[in-house]
């Protein structure tokens, strides 16, 4: 009976091979959004393409093909609360939404090409995790957290993590989080590579995807380009030819041949040698998650806050650039320990001469709270007042304020309706803000 259901499977892998369609894998893929928790939905088709795939304790799917020390990653989940049917306008080889849902390219295109790749016995280890979007919990790479802190031997065991997760085309993505994730060697190598097969790629950076959990132990990390267009908005589009063309791309090139240069090791926290008390600790640290907050509406992540301690150097890096800010937080006080952002003109003072020298005009703050609040939300929106008065203070920013400057934007003006106990948002400014990011992006990671 064993034997039986093995040669079922094999014929069912074998078909998938000779049949496999793109086009209509992806529009099964994406019948729904699949919010985190939900993942499991995927697994008859999952199953159909690769019978053997195994599940893990956490949700995550996974397959090892042939002996390989390369880490090939996707995400089942999308950017979504809730579980809801996708309507597909299809125009040529562009794929969206009839603009009531997202699409779910985001990361559908990465799970198309990773199952292209085991139909065709690429060998590798293949993961496709679950929840990497951060809206239903607010915790992301939960699937690949988890394995990390459980099994990290199997991060150890190989030499490259690949995600095919990034937005748009031709990019090869060398930062992630705020930290260069791979060698110069290894992403000039794949540009090359992929030059060769006919395809332009250049060095990006990006924000971070599942395979940016690994920096600590991995030493060649990336995210490629896979098509999707305007990820986290009911805007979003796949052009699924491209889709195709990276798939058939990927099964040809040599994963294994990639050099393997860069040093994989956890950031280095300089820490403070005084001990101070629960007062004085307390204060700090809330003081460090307004730098925090500060310093992201620049761009800035910080690449050790879990190592946090009142006076020790924490590091911020701007994502978009080489920027960088090392500096101490205790109690009111910030102290620059390194930079080449401020160009010596601060070395230090009390927080409100930090915020003052940043220089952040009410837009950016007003642009921030949208786009910090729209991000929690999937579909139109109340808000009440106290919600939005307290969101506000954690960015220096008044109610009437906000408010005055909404009323006197064009941008977002049309997007609120204000009540005495609350007010209402539409959540076309997440799309809005969603897209503006991603063109000042590209438009800043042009010159790489």
């Amino acid at each position: 009976m064993i034997m039986k259901k093995l040669l079922e499977f094999s014929d069912f892998l074998l078909e998938g091979v000779n049949t496999f369609d793109f086009k209509e894998l992806f529009l099964k893929l994406t019948q729904y959004t699949i919010p985190y928790g939900y993942e499991r939905l995927l697994e008859p088709i999952l199953y159909k393409i690769v019978p053997n795939l195994k599940r893990d304790a956490y949700g995550n799917y996974h397959i090892t093909i042939g002996k390989s020390k390369t880490l090939f990653t996707s995400h089942l989940d999308t950017y979504s609360k809730r579980k809801v049917k996708v309507n597909h306008i299809i125009d040529g080889d562009i794929i969206k939404t009839d603009g009531i849902t997202i699409l779910g390219g985001d990361n559908k295109n990465g799970v198309v090409i990773l199952l292209y790749m085991i139909t065709k016995r690429v060998p590798g280890v293949y993961y496709f995790f679950k929840g990497e979007e951060g809206i239903v919990t607010g915790d992301s790479c939960n699937g690949s957290g988890w394995l990390l802190k459980t099994n990290s031997k199997i991060y150890t065991t190989v030499d490259r993590a690949i995600a095919f997760d990034r937005r748009g085309k031709g990019s090869v993505v060398i930062k992630q989080r705020g930290r260069m994730c791979c060698s110069e060697e290894f992403a000039d190598d794949l540009v090359e590579k992929f030059g060769e097969l006919g395809l332009t790629f250049k060095k990006d950076y990006g924000y971070g995807t599942d395979s940016a959990v690994f920096m600590d132990i991995v030493p060649e990390i990336t995210n490629i380009s896979s098509g999707g267009e305007y990820e986290h908005s009911f805007m979003e589009s796949t052009d699924i030819s491209y889709v195709e063309q990276i798939a058939n791309a990927a099964i040809k090139i040599d994963w294994e041949s990639l050099p393997s240069a860069r040093e994989p090791k956890a950031v280095e926290t300089v820490r403070s040698k005084h001990v101070y008390n629960q007062y004085t600790n307390t204060i700090s640290e809330l003081n460090f998650k307004k730098v925090q907050t500060l310093l992201g509406i620049k761009g800035f992540l910080c690449i050790n806050s879990d190592k946090f301690q009142p006076n020790s150097v924490m590091q911020f890096e701007q994502f978009t650039t080489n920027k960088f800010i090392s500096l101490r937080v205790f109690y009111d006080k910030i102290r620059i320990a390194e930079d080449n952002y401020f160009n010596g003109q601060f070395t230090g003072g009390t927080l409100q001469e930090f915020v003052n020298k940043l220089n952040i005009s009410v837009s950016d703050l007003a642009k921030k709270v949208i786009d910090n609040i729209a991000g929690k939300l999937d579909k139109d929106s109340e808000i009440t007042k106290i919600k939005l008065e307290k969101a506000l203070k954690k960015y220096y920013l008044s109610y009437f304020n906000f408010k005055y400057f909404i009323l006197g934007s064009k941008e977002y003006k049309d997007l609120f309706k204000f009540y005495p106990s609350k007010i209402y948002m539409d959540i076309r400014a997440a799309q809005t803000k969603t897209i503006n990011r991603q063109k000042e992006q590209q438009n800043m990671s042009k010159n790489i």
